[in-house]
């Protein structure tokens, strides 16, 4: 009975949160038209009118943001006006002291070398999500866009995801004009360009595009622009979304663009006639373009003897190699090819698996798929249980498989060799590419043996040749060979050896080291004494 009493309440409760629904809807469709037809829009100089359009842009009719401020206020010799700003965004001592001050000194246009004339609509809604304070006015310029922001950013801290013994302790934050700066304290060069752009149909981000004129080739610079004045997305949220929009290949799965938190890893590339792309928010820079070389470099490279650089260099090729071939070498020679082992490793590793259920490429991609789940748990707990996470895996459940006889001791130690080899390359993309690819190879290895390896690699090495990076071939200066340009790239030569930047990014063939730096001892045959 009491069910029964309720029920016409509970439909009327159900038709008003659809009436509610559909009303929601209705003001959404009538934002989103008012938006499209006034984002061109100029604005009309009335401050009332324009005020009232900013707000129902912003949300109006009950759905007003919870942050939105406005204020009317008296101009000196210019009548009424409104103020308008994001209380979330603002500074509000700047608020107060300093603007309120000026409108009532009469002395607006000259608060701040940032105040800017805005005559279109869809740019005041912009500035005024960007932290800036608009001041409506009658007349010519309808509104001035006022600079208070005050919102909180991370402060420069270690880098820590390109950690190094030597060298900058400092990384890029989520700020835009702090990374720039940054940049521009390791740049002095007057040559120094740095070119705004606002990309995102919704989400208006402010990026830039930094290259130094002279050193840069005009065309990369030319391309650049063309790449970045393409790109129509809602809002760009991170620097990889302009590396994925402006690939020269979509479809590639190794990277074409550096990415770096690192500002004097952007001055250098800057002084090679590279550009770098920074991105409001974003606590990466993109470098571009690069050569697969380049992820094979590391910040230490330049800190330390040429020597070491050199062999470290030499050493992560090798590495590189390793981890991309080795499960499949090692599942090709069990498989098909164990007459190409010694007759005693053969007959050991023979033994090792005759317990063990699985065919030798089941194994391996068992031990690598639980290798990738080990990483990818550890990369999103906090460090300290990550390193617990770590421990775990590699004792505990190593010891575990092999003791139940599912994991063959031989086929830990290559899997875990080769975890170790990609953990020593220095660009978590580049890694990443290897991972994926040596995959691929073991299942080549499993059915081809050694000849689907080779043929495997092949592939690869074509795919490298044809790839470019802005234009640049990915495998220069070795496809195509350019003798002078191999001096920085699998050897790190003295930095007193006269150079040239390389021939497809530098367009006059300046010389990068004058001759005669090259340190000797001093004229003479004898040597220094002190005095007595």
């Amino acid at each position: 009975m009491a069910s029964e009493r309720f029920a016409p309440l509970r439909r009327e409760v159900t038709r008003l949160h659809q009436l509610s629904d559909l009303a929601n809807e209705a003001a959404s469709l009538e934002l989103s038209l008012l938006w499209e037809l006034s984002r061109h829009r100029r604005l009309s100089g009335h401050p009332d009118l324009d005020a009232r359009l900013i707000r129902t842009l912003m949300g109006g009719r009950g759905h007003l943001t919870a942050d939105y401020a406005e204020r009317t206020v008296r101009l000196p010799g210019r009548g009424r006006g409104r103020l308008i700003w994001l209380s979330s965004m603002v500074e509000t001592k700047i608020l107060d002291s300093q603007i309120f001050g000026a409108i009532s000194r009469a002395h607006v246009e000259g608060h701040a070398a940032e105040a800017k004339p805005v005559k279109a609509v869809d740019e005041a809604v912009r500035l005024l999500g960007e932290g800036r304070v608009l001041l409506l006015m009658p007349g010519q310029p309808p509104a001035l866009a006022l600079a208070a922001r005050g919102y909180e950013h991370r402060q420069v801290g270690d880098p820590q995801k390109e950690t190094s013994m030597r060298g900058s302790r400092e990384a890029f934050v989520e700020d835009l004009a702090t990374n720039v700066s940054l940049v521009r304290r390791r740049v002095l060069d007057p040559r120094l360009r740095v070119e705004p752009f606002v990309l995102g149909e919704f989400r208006a981000t402010e990026v830039r595009l930094l290259w130094i004129q002279g050193l840069t080739h005009d065309p990369l610079v030319n391309e650049m622009r063309r790449r970045l004045r393409s790109i129509r997305l809602p809002q760009i949220l991170d620097v990889r979304y302009i590396e994925e929009l402006a690939a020269d290949d979509p479809y590639t799965i190794f990277p074409t663009a550096l990415f770096t938190e690192r500002p004097d890893t952007v001055a250098a590339a800057l002084n090679e006639g590279r550009l770098a792309v920074l991105v409001e928010g974003s606590p990466d820079a993109l470098v571009l373009p690069v050569t697969f070389w380049s992820f094979l470099q590391a910040a230490d490279d330049y800190y330390s003897s040429y020597w070491i650089a050199s062999f470290l260099r030499l050493l992560r090729i090798g590495l590189a190699l390793l981890a991309l071939v080795f499960p499949a070498l090692y599942i090709a020679v069990i498989v098909f090819h164990p007459e190409m082992l010694p007759g005693i490793l053969a007959f050991y590793l023979a033994r090792t698996r005759v317990s063990v259920p699985f065919p030798a490429v089941v194994e391996a991609f068992l031990m690598e798929l639980a290798f990738e789940t080990l990483r990818e748990a550890g990369t999103h707990l906090p460090p300290k249980l990550s390193t617990s996470l770590s421990v775990v895996g590699a004792l505990v459940i190593g010891q575990a498989v092999v003791s139940s006889g599912l994991v063959s001791w031989p086929m830990v130690v290559v899997v875990s060799v080769t975890a170790i080899a990609n953990f020593a390359l220095p660009s978590w993309e580049m890694a990443t590419s290897v991972r994926l690819l040596r995959f691929a190879l073991m299942v080549l290895a499993a059915l081809f043996g050694v000849p689907g390896v080779l043929v495997g690699l092949a592939l690869i090495l074509g795919h490298l040749c044809g790839l470019r990076s802005l234009g640049i071939p990915y495998l220069a200066p070795l496809a195509p060979l350019t003798p002078h340009g191999l001096g920085d790239t699998l050897l790190r030569l003295p930095h007193w050896v006269p150079g040239r930047r390389p021939r497809l990014l530098e367009p006059y063939w300046k010389v990068e080291v004058p001759r005669g730096q090259r340190p000797h001892p001093p004229a003479g045959a004898g040597t220094f004494h002190s005095p007595r």
